[in-house]
């Protein structure tokens, strides 16, 4: 018994001095670790370059201590899934780039901007709408972005200069008041869908259905890069109310307000008449081939694209002359101009560990460095500019589109699963186009697929 009393004696005191070894240890380890772990890393998807002005001015400054990382992602269908492994693992981000209509869905999994910054975020008068449209949301900030991505019309210069000599060699060129309407319409850009239709049937050349020249790709889906943003940018000019207040029910197919007119009808019928063969509008059809290489080649005249498409086009096609043309309005005299943007994000994951250092990243490359990162990726930034708002009749022939349509952009929330809903889009589009489904039912019935999206409650 005594032996044993000695031996458990020496234990507990070995015991002691091997805890206070620990918890000595242990407090010089954490602050070492924390020390060495003061890095701060971010996902984007630009070069590097266009973030190192950002990254050495921060270093040298108010995150002078910490090592901040940039590294470079693809925003491909892995990109989701990879980030949320990584901050689920603590590897990071903590500046985590995602398309901005993915900022709803992942909110709950976010750092919003802490308030102390965001009393000197003023999103009304600084940012242009589309900001805090995609990323304020119950009055927390949960995003911001140096620059915002307009959609736009490019017409390629070579094919209306083709038509133009086509037509001056014809017998119509003889009547004047006929060469003064097609001059006028092929040597400026159209500003309303009116004049818009009027140039694509001008510039389309068809042999029974086989269109020879398309006037503009537009109508059908599965060759059409962003079929369904046009869709929406139609709709969201003419009153069309994408869902209800709460997020639970797509309305884009119900009637106006007091009325029987359906907005969301009436763009859908727009669109689809471009790919209708018994159209006046017919111009674009599933067997013509992807719009970017018919707008490439010469074998339509129009795309719609955004402001970044110009970079792919110089790149890729550097012989190809063609001209941006601002979004196409409803027109009217008491009409307001309604632009559409998709833009990517800057986001905070709620599990890193320097939550306002990351947004500091993010508040200085938004706001001080949103013009060297506008400069760099020639996309407009996202600062307001009320001095480049236009009326219609402005917008004509003006060189500076993206800046002058991110101050009247606008997008939609599309819940949760914004992937989904475009999905639903794209096959509505492809079902008038191509098994010719009456556009009504086929607008009933995205609704119907919208509506479970929204109400979905699991992942």
């Amino acid at each position: 018994m005594e032996i044993k009393a000695g031996f458990l004696k020496k234990i507990s005191l070995v015991l002691s001095i091997l805890l206070l070894a620990i918890l000595t240890s242990g407090c010089s380890i954490r602050s070492t670790g924390t020390t060495e772990s003061k890095v701060i890393t971010i996902w984007g998807f630009e070069d590097e370059d266009t973030w190192k002005p950002t990254i050495d001015e921060l270093s040298q400054g108010s995150l002078n201590g910490y090592e901040i990382n940039y590294v470079k992602k693809t925003l491909d269908a892995n990109y989701e899934n990879d980030s949320l492994n990584s901050i689920m693992s603590g590897q990071g981000p903590d500046v985590w780039a995602m398309p901005a209509d993915w900022v709803y869905r992942h909110k709950d999994k976010l750092a919003p901007m802490p308030d102390d910054m965001l009393k000197d975020i003023d999103l009304d008068n600084k940012f242009v709408p589309a900001i805090k449209q995609s990323l304020d949301f119950d009055g927390k900030l949960y995003g911001l972005s140096p620059v915002v991505n307009t959609l736009m019309l490019y017409i390629n210069k070579s094919v209306t200069a083709q038509v133009l000599s086509e037509f001056n060699q014809s017998d119509a060129a003889t009547n004047a008041e006929q060469a003064d309407k097609v001059n006028t319409l092929l040597n400026s850009t159209p500003q309303t869908w009116t004049e818009f239709a009027d140039f694509a049937n001008l510039v389309t050349k068809k042999n029974g259905d086989q269109i020879v020249r398309s006037g503009v790709a537009l109508g059908t889906s599965q060759n059409v890069t962003i079929s369904e943003d046009p869709l929406y940018a139609m709709m969201l000019q003419n009153g069309t109310a994408m869902t209800s207040n709460d997020l639970q029910t797509a309305t884009f197919n119900l009637p106006s307000s007091g009325g029987s007119d359906i907005p969301g009808k009436r763009a859908l019928d727009f669109l689809a008449s471009f790919s209708k063969p018994g159209s006046a509008n017919y111009s674009w059809n599933g067997s013509m081939p992807k719009d970017i290489e018919a707008f490439a080649t010469g074998k339509t005249a129009m795309v719609f694209a955004y402001e970044s498409f110009a970079n792919y086009m110089d790149q890729n096609y550097p012989n190809v002359e063609y001209s941006q043309s601002a979004l196409p309005q409803i027109g009217g005299a008491d009409e307001k101009i309604v632009d559409f943007a998709r833009f990517n994000a800057l986001v905070v994951p709620g599990l890193t560990k320097f939550p306002q250092e990351a947004w500091e990243v993010v508040s200085a490359v938004s706001t001080e460095h949103a013009t060297d990162f506008s400069s760099a990726l020639k996309i407009t930034t996202s600062q307001k500019d009320n001095a480049m708002i236009k009326v219609l009749k402005d917008r004509a022939g003006n060189s500076d589109v993206g800046s002058f349509q991110a101050q009247t952009a606008v997008t939609w929330n599309k819940g949760r699963y914004p992937l989904n809903i475009d999905s639903i889009f794209t096959t509505m589009i492809n079902n008038v186009s191509s098994s010719g489904q009456d556009t009504k039912a086929a607008l009933d019935t995205a609704a119907s697929q919208v509506t479970q999206i929204l109400r979905k409650t699991t992942w």
